[in-house]
């Protein structure tokens, strides 16, 4: 419910972190519903600083997801 507005949910949950920060992962990659990806930090974002999410935590799971896209015949 809350994975686009983090910011009305109260309390945020540690799940709703991970669905909100992986939402904003994969539009910036290109997967969302629209033609242009996003562009946003998502270190800064609220979503990220609960989990501690590094810098280099989203190179790796950029990385892993571009893998498995590029691998499945379905995407």
């Amino acid at each position: 419910m809350w994975h686009d507005k983090i910011d009305d949910a109260d309390p945020v949950s540690k799940e709703l972190a991970v669905v909100h920060l992986v939402n904003l992962l994969v539009k910036t990659m290109g997967y969302g519903q629209t033609d242009e990806a996003p562009e946003i930090e998502l270190e800064t974002q609220k979503s990220a600083k609960i989990l501690r999410v590094t810098d280099a935590m989203i190179v790796k799971t950029r990385e892993e997801v571009k893998e498995i896209m590029d691998n499945n015949p379905m995407a």
